[in-house]
């Protein structure tokens, strides 16, 4: 069996790369499978473009956090192509380009929207902010005459012409006067040819615009009641156990399988797995040339497909240093203020305990020193990188997602005056 404590292995799943050489600092992702993305394809363009884009309707939308009184407007009634409707989009956003309102959105644009590289024909509707509000809302356009659901038909076809977009975004994450359906389009006009098949399309209403979220809760009915939950998992670890005769001990094996009603979207996520060091030794117990991590890559490298990437690097481990004066209450011993402030600031940001890509700030620091019991008052006058040279005296430290935030290790000159790391100068007041 495999034992936490003495197993050889351990996996862990995050959404962003971590670059580390101790699983310990790697904390794990409940949400590995990302509630941030949102990506929207559409149908097989070239044959569903035939004359259905001259409906007077626009495509009006937003993306995360723009404001709905500030949408894209885009009028698609030139394209004759996918595209065209690319290039149309992509000419609309970047018209806004002086409008600070517009600003992040006109940054990312080839994010908005891109040409898919499963089909040559389709196009890909993207997020930019990645956050579990991220979304992509669609609203209806109000003009006389306005044909919105012979728009989004063009775009995003049927259930049953487009099922990965369907089956990704369910009808129960909807309104319903959302849901079109298609014996209602079967009635256009204008010469438009409409499949003889049940099925449905999602439209926005004059009460309802369309929005989309990844992981967006839906009702269901647990013991009686309705609540709102997240949908079903995607994805699960299967461990299975052969038993090593010629050594008499078990050998763990790890399988990633799909659930029965996974939606999973094409996205990366990733898997830290990290072999115990202290059998990088060869068949006599010396130590052995060969790295296990040069073995992993040796065995993944027979699997690898394209849009793999197999990366085994070090940390990067950013030390920070602070120089502060507490004030205490002199009813308290100097030596207990000393050693539960020290210990408390240790614990906090050793490289134990300080997360992969997390900010610390100065206000953050200054909290944990004030609630300890008997501190007065505290002055933090550096915060940064850089004690002997007073640069870089900041509010906040910031790094990126590989990289680790941590104390700085207490260094002494040689008249033993502490001159880096934490330095911390205590005042005892009546």
């Amino acid at each position: 069996k495999i034992i936490p404590s003495k197993s050889t292995f351990d996996v862990k799943f995050t959404s962003a790369p971590v670059k580390t050489s101790s699983i310990y600092t790697i904390q794990t992702n409940i949400d590995v499978i990302p509630i941030d993305i949102v990506q929207l394809n559409t149908i097989d363009l070239l044959t569903n473009l035939s004359n259905n884009f001259s409906s007077t309707a626009n495509l009006i939308f937003t993306i995360d956090e723009q404001l709905k009184e500030f949408p894209f407007t885009v009028n698609l009634s030139s394209c004759s192509s996918s595209s065209d409707v690319y290039n149309v989009i992509i000419g609309s956003i970047a018209a806004k380009e002086e409008d600070i309102m517009y600003g992040p959105y006109v940054i990312n644009r080839n994010s908005i929207v891109k040409k898919s590289f499963k089909s040559r024909n389709s196009l890909i509707f993207g997020n930019v902010e990645k956050k579990n509000t991220s979304n992509i809302t669609f609203y209806y356009d109000e003009e006389p005459g306005a044909d919105n659901v012979k728009l989004y038909y063009t775009l995003f076809g049927t259930n049953l012409t487009n099922p990965d977009f369907y089956n990704l975004y369910t009808k129960d994450m909807f309104f319903e006067d959302d849901v079109d359906d298609v014996s209602n389009v079967r009635e256009w006009s204008n010469g438009m040819s409409v499949p003889y098949f049940d099925g449905y399309i999602y439209v926005p209403t004059q009460d309802h615009p369309l929005v989309f979220k990844y992981r967006q809760l839906i009702e269901k009915v647990v013991n009686g009641q309705v609540v709102k939950t997240t949908r079903e998992a995607d994805y699960y670890i299967d461990v299975v156990e052969t038993q090593d005769f010629s050594n008499q001990k078990w050998i763990p094996q790890f399988y990633l399988k799909k659930t029965e009603n996974s939606t999973f979207q094409d996205f990366p996520f990733y898997i830290h797995f990290v072999n115990n060091r202290d059998y990088e030794v060869d068949k006599d117990g010396n130590k052995s040339n060969v790295l296990d991590e040069d073995l992993i890559q040796e065995y993944l490298n027979k699997y690898k497909i394209s849009g793999m990437d197999l990366t085994l690097i070090p940390p990067y481990f950013k030390p920070f240093e602070l120089q502060a004066e507490i004030e205490y209450n002199r009813s308290y011993s100097y030596v207990e203020i000393k050693q539960t402030v020290e210990r408390k600031l240790t614990q906090n940001y050793s490289i134990y305990s300080t997360k992969i890509g997390q900010r610390i700030t100065r206000s953050k620091i200054f909290k944990d020193i004030m609630t300890v019991a008997g501190v007065e008052n505290c002055s933090i006058s550096y915060f940064g990188f850089d004690l002997s040279g007073r640069t870089n005296n900041v509010e906040e430290l910031n790094c990126d997602f590989y990289e680790i935030l941590c104390k700085k290790e207490d260094s002494y000159d040689s008249y033993g005056n502490q001159i880096g790391g934490f330095v911390l100068n205590y005042v005892g007041m009546e």
